[in-house]
């Protein structure tokens, strides 16, 4: 069995409370500020998104203290809130590429997988480019095709070496040797393969 859906995120309902909106906020800005290095250029600073988050905290002034302008106050703030967070879950889907597992660093909520019958199928690697340390190289996996994991293997004196093993779709592959080099993965699910696939790469 494999998981396979589409990766989307789900937003506050339109009609949730303001609790609710900035609760999720807090969650979003904890885990794209604790994941950094991940989600290195959002659209909104996250500067600017605490203190966006702070701004609508503030105006939900507690049911004592209400009137239609702290309503209104606080409905503003919420608006900038909710389109922060729009923009900011469509730059997390790109820079997760369907990789649920870097959606989840962000701390947005994901739509649940299907599990479905689905054997590891075969896929399509590339060599994106050298990598920015030498003995590198970053590749690329067009489509997860069932496989949960990735294996890659190096041409080694006439046979073939294991390297390295990963779970994204796009990674760095190390210890290269300096010029091209010849690779072999495959993806795995379990115990089941998939057919393999040959790439050269060029390492910086």
């Amino acid at each position: 069995m494999a998981k396979i859906k589409k990766l989307a995120i789900i937003l506050p309902d339109s009609k949730a409370k303001a609790s609710v909106v900035i609760t999720y906020a807090k969650a979003v800005y904890a885990g794209m500020n604790s994941n950094a290095a991940t989600f290195t250029d959002p659209p909104i600073t996250m500067v600017n998104f605490k203190a966006a988050i702070t701004a609508a905290e503030n105006a939900d002034v507690p049911e004592a203290d209400r009137s239609a302008n702290t309503d209104a106050e606080l409905e503003k703030k919420l608006k900038t809130l909710r389109e922060m967070l729009l923009t900011l879950s469509t730059y997390v889907l790109f820079v997760a590429n369907g990789d649920r597992s870097i959606g989840a660093l962000s701390g947005f909520e994901l739509n649940k997988e299907e599990t479905t019958k689905k054997t590891p199928g075969e896929f399509r690697a590339v060599f994106v480019r050298p990598g920015a340390d030498a003995g590198t190289a970053i590749v690329n996996i067009e489509e997860r095709a069932g496989n949960t994991l990735f294996i890659v293997q190096l041409w080694v004196e006439d046979k073939w070496v294991m390297i390295d093993a990963f779970n994204t779709l796009t990674f760095t592959v190390e210890e290269l040797p300096a010029g091209s080099s010849r690779l072999r993965i495959y993806g795995k699910k379990g115990k089941t393969k998939s057919p393999a696939v040959e790439l050269i790469v060029r390492a910086s």
